[in-house]
């Protein structure tokens, strides 16, 4: 009779040792199947619950890069910081038992077993940790529990390695893109300077032709008079123009009393042969605005960067759209309010969180450096201000300037 309960019960320790060995196989298999820390965990504790009888399974990961416990606390962060086991009968009884946590979940720990990870260099990688033995632990089950941290370190080792290439391969990627938008950018820069410069030489000769025009005013018939006078209106126009560009291009940077719609007028009148060849409609509403101190120059370039913008919105339009251009004057609070709209197809819900990130652009690459809606919300935040926007998706976008009044320099 002995005999036969010894045999039953060799034959059943046999029977689990086996299937033990079976899922090692399977845990070994399936961590090397996977890079993903995600995926990682999940496999681990869907073996370990299956096998150990544990009421609960956690696996803290080591932040490699700050070399600490993702929750570097309790238990567990005591075993992450010495490196030993941790076996914990009462865990209440212990004062490096975190009970919030318990209480944030509505859960009674009783007992704790916490198990260091360690990768293949001997460096602490995660912390296993079971609650609640529904039995105590024989020699088998540590035995498991030993084999499957031998397998999880190697694992969590080979995830962080190809995390790291990743993030590595990436980091070089967004370095690359953001040298050639730089690259791009300078490039913009010069050209800018070469116009001006070109635009500048412009200039004086456009002036002498205007004091010409004059001269054969007084001196000429009626009927060339007024073929003269349209001449001069065309002259002036063009000089109109080469001055507004000199402004917008040459500005010192410096604050001075401003006439906001002043500076809307100007930087409409440089776009309006790109408006005037993709028919777009140029809608202005200016209300009467108080001189404020602002950078005449940077604003110009704000509103340069949101026209342009808005240009192309509503030039993709079949049979050309419209823009509309609104000044307006809160005195109750103090500011000037600019709002710029078009009809275009308005900006996608997926990217509205991101537009005024630098460098992120919707545009085809060669088209845009992403700087423009960046850089004029800083230009615009440096004047106390600010720059937000309202877009529903196929119903156009609309953005909004607010400065505050300065009767004088700050």
């Amino acid at each position: 009779m002995e005999a036969n309960m010894v045999t039953a019960i060799d034959s059943k320790s046999s029977a689990t040792y086996v299937r033990r060995l079976e899922h090692l196989l399977d845990a070994s298999r399936l961590l090397n199947s996977t890079l993903e820390l995600s995926e990682l965990t999940e496999i681990v504790l869907r073996i370990v619950q299956d096998e150990i009888p544990v009421d609960r399974c956690t696996l803290f990961v080591v932040d490699r890069k700050q070399k600490l416990l993702r929750l570097f606390i309790g238990l567990g962060g005591h075993a992450a910081v010495t490196g030993e086991p941790l076996d914990i009968e009462d865990a209440y009884a212990d004062e490096r038992f975190q009970q919030k946590f318990d209480e944030q979940f509505g859960y009674r720990t009783k007992d704790a077993l916490c198990l260091p990870v360690f990768n293949c260099d001997g460096v602490i990688v995660g912390v296993l940790q079971l609650l609640n033995r529904t039995r105590p632990l024989n020699r088998e089950d540590k035995e498991f529990l030993d084999s499957m941290c031998t397998y999880l370190g190697l694992a969590l080792h080979n995830a962080w390695v190809h995390r790291e290439l990743v993030e590595s391969r990436k980091a070089e990627q967004e370095l690359r893109q953001i040298r050639d938008r730089l690259e791009q950018a300078e490039k913009l820069s010069a050209m800018n300077e070469l116009v001006a410069g070109i635009i500048h030489e412009m200039k004086n000769p456009l002036a002498v032709a205007i004091g010409y025009c004059s001269l054969m005013e007084e001196e000429v018939t009626a009927p060339v008079t007024e073929r003269v006078s349209k001449v001069k209106t065309a002259v002036a126009q063009a000089l109109k123009v080469a001055k507004n560009f000199l402004n917008f291009a040459r500005s010192a940077g410096e604050r001075v009393p401003t006439d906001v719609n002043s500076l809307i007028t100007q930087t409409t009148e440089l776009l309006t042969y790109d408006f005037r060849s993709r028919r777009v409609k140029l809608v202005c509403e200016l209300d009467h605005l108080p001189i404020t101190w602002v950078d005449p120059g940077s604003i110009q370039q704000v509103l340069l960067n949101l026209l342009k913008n808005a240009h192309q919105a509503a030039g993709d339009k079949a049979g050309g759209g419209t823009i509309s251009i609104r000044s307006s004057h809160n005195s109750e609070r103090s500011t000037i309010r600019i709002e710029i709209s078009d009809d275009g197809p308005g900006i996608p819900a997926e990217v509205q969180s991101r537009i005024f990130e630098p460098f992120f652009t919707t545009k085809p690459s060669g088209s845009g450096t992403g700087l423009g809606l960046a850089v004029s919300k800083r230009i615009i935040e440096a004047h106390w201000g600010k720059l937000t926007f309202e877009s529903t998706p196929g119903q156009g976008a609309t953005f909004i300037i607010e400065l505050p009044v300065h009767e004088s320099t700050f």
